[in-house]
């Protein structure tokens, strides 16, 4: 059973769950003139989405049951305004009525306001997906901003762009291939040459303890205190930009998120029942099958309040934070969340938009003219009342009382008890499932309402340790971790609307991520070699001896193995003997060499007054 003012019905068995065991195959995907061509010729209130085709297989939903009615999670509760709880004007008569059907709901046009992110993925490496979130230039700033922390701290900023790719591969790699101990990648007995032979161990820490973002001289006093992720701005700017690119379904969750951090900051909170219960909290808005499409990082209620175009006084955290991410949302589509976030008047402002919400909701937020059946009232288990506003100026509305192993109350503008069907449940007394009606906003309400705690799971399994005390570092190593995550939902479902490839075939998360993390790195490799081809000899030299004056001790590091072998034909061979010298083949050198080229085959001086075995090769 779900925690935390989340009500769950399903008792956790695999057999709990009422869908069919294959979902039925999705219809190829059509243009914008096919449906407009469909919509001018077709009577749109014929068309109806069937049960098989809103689901989604293998997707773990959130069921409701009543078995946990705890407080919810934050002191900013809100109760029912007096606009529910006082008379209603003369002008309108605003009544209740029991066990009544919702009207048909008007028929509006379908807008298509929000522009598509499908491309054909199986052809599209991991790092290609990656990159549309967090771009290569994106990567060349945050080393650029680096190397300008590493100067402030009288430290040599030797930092590139592909340093930062290897950097981010290494966090991959290390979220997968799991040690107790940072440091152990790099140590004698335990090293790992995939993350060790990348990047020194020194180079990464110095890397992780300043990594930027932006160019603090660069920010205004007035964004700062506007802005209380400044520090991080460009990055979540675009991870949500990519995110406000994708495809919305017809059915979306609202819930939170917690980034774990124990180290100071205003930004921290507790939250408790929760995996992480201290950290920095994240609204998600998020599909039934984990793809994060919008999310804002908590601020605090004025700043999310500010965000709104059409705020209301006296408007609630929870309101304003599922105003704030339907606002990209299309017409018609079904928004769900828990009772911390509903209440009547965010019902009613989500019908303004043409949206339907479903959410549980609080008894102390229910206007005082609905009465609530108890357990007793109630009776037998599956028994469900739903209470409908008759309200010609807002529209129906409807409370749903149905009795689990208590009573749940659900609280929604388009959905009400009919059509029942009927689910699994463990009884007790008689030992054995039995069978149990279940009212139509329930089975909506648990199939679409788990996707961001389904990818809060799908994170955990391979997230990225950091024991760090500065919560950046936290907070952007925990989105490039979501961002892996969405990169590796939308490979898969591309792959199973295009029908390309089987579910075995497919690539499984551990293994997408360890692709991506090697790509990255290869990536990194390639621009370090590109630079040190395009590098003057005089910046390398200069470069060079910084670096070595820099060092705790007069021994250079060994590079890695993959450096040492980069371009490594032409290798200088010595000849023994006394028969062993030769003119040397540089144009203008008469002078006799032992030191030959072992892939020119030629000899040439290799001394310490003369070299022209490199003046030979370049």
């Amino acid at each position: 059973m779900a925690t935390g003012g989340r009500s769950t019905g399903c008792s956790g068995s695999p057999s709990c769950s009422t869908r069919p065991a294959t979902a039925r195959r999705r219809p190829p995907a059509i243009t914008d003139e096919q449906l407009r061509e469909i919509l001018n010729n077709l009577d749109i209130s014929d068309i109806e989405l069937s049960e098989d085709e809103d689901d989604l297989a293998g997707t773990a939903p959130m069921n409701v049951s009543g078995e946990n009615e705890d407080s919810p999670s934050s002191n900013d509760e809100l109760s029912a305004t007096d606009e529910e709880t006082s008379d209603p004007p003369a002008s309108r008569r605003v009544f209740w009525r029991l066990n009544a059907d919702f009207g048909e709901p008007a028929q509006r046009l379908l807008e298509m306001g929000v522009s598509t992110g499908r491309v054909e993925l199986q052809k599209v490496l991991p790092l290609e997906m990656f990159l549309r979130y967090v771009s290569g230039d994106l990567l060349a700033v945050i080393a650029t901003c680096t190397n300008q922390r590493l100067a402030e701290q009288g430290k040599t900023p030797n930092v590139t762009p592909g340093d930062i790719f290897k950097f981010f591969g290494i966090c991959f790699y290390t979220s997968v291939i799991k040690f107790p101990w940072l440091r152990m990648y790099w140590s004698e007995k335990y090293r790992l040459p995939v993350v060790a032979d990348q990047m020194s161990r020194n180079k990464f820490f110095n890397i992780r303890a300043n990594l930027k973002v932006v160019d603090d001289n660069r920010v205004s006093e007035d964004h700062k205190q506007n802005d209380r992720l400044w520090k991080i701005r460009p990055l979540l700017d675009a991870i949500r930009q990519r995110c406000l690119q994708l495809d919305r379904p017809e059915a979306v969750a609202v819930d939170e998120q917690m980034i774990p951090f124990t180290g100071t900051t205003s930004l921290k909170h507790y939250v408790p029942n929760k995996p992480n219960p201290v950290g920095l909290k994240n609204w998600v808005l998020a599909g039934d099958n984990g793809l994060m499409l919008d999310f804002e990082i908590d601020q605090g209620k004025s700043k999310l309040i500010g965000m709104l175009t059409d705020a209301r006084p006296g408007v609630g955290l929870g309101e304003a934070v599922v105003l704030r991410l339907s606002e990209t949302l299309p017409v018609e589509s079904k928004v769900y969340f828990d009772r911390f976030f509903t209440s009547l008047p965010l019902l009613d402002a989500l019908s303004d938009r043409n949206l339907k919400a479903t959410g549980t909701i609080m008894k102390n937020r229910i206007p005082k003219p609905v009465k609530i059946p108890t357990q007793k009232d109630l009776g037998t288990r599956g028994t469900s009342q739903c209470s409908v506003r008759q309200d010609p100026a807002k529209g129906p509305l409807g409370i749903t009382t149905w009795l689990d192993n208590k009573p749940v109350i659900l609280a929604s503008n388009h959905e009400g008890i009919h059509p029942e069907d009927e689910c699994r449940r463990w009884s007790k007394r008689d030992r054995k499932f039995i069978a149990v009606s279940r009212p139509a906003v329930v089975r909506l309400y648990n199939r679409s309402m788990g996707g961001v705690d389904l990818l809060d799971r799908m994170v955990s399994y391979y997230r990225t340790s950091a024991r760090t005390k500065k919560w950046t570092v936290r907070v952007i190593l925990h989105m490039l971790d979501v961002t892996a995550t969405n990169c590796w939902i939308e490979y898969k479902n591309e792959l199973e609307r295009t029908g390309h490839g089987e579910r075995k075939d497919m690539l499984q998360m551990m293994d997408f991520k360890l692709r991506l993390a090697e790509q990255l790195i290869e990536e990194g490799s390639r621009l370090d070699r590109d630079m040190d081809r395009t590098m003057p000899e005089d910046a390398d030299n200069t470069a060079a001896l910084h670096e070595a004056d820099n060092q705790s001790c007069s021994r250079v590091p060994v590079p890695s193995v993959k450096r040492r072998h980069e371009e490594a034909r032409h290798m200088p061979e010595m000849d023994s003997g006394k028969a062993s010298y030769h003119r040397c083949r540089l144009p203008g050198c008469s002078k006799l060499a032992r030191v030959k080229c072992s892939s020119c085959r030629v000899y040439l001086c290799l001394t310490s007054d003369r070299n022209c075995f490199m003046k030979f090769h370049r």
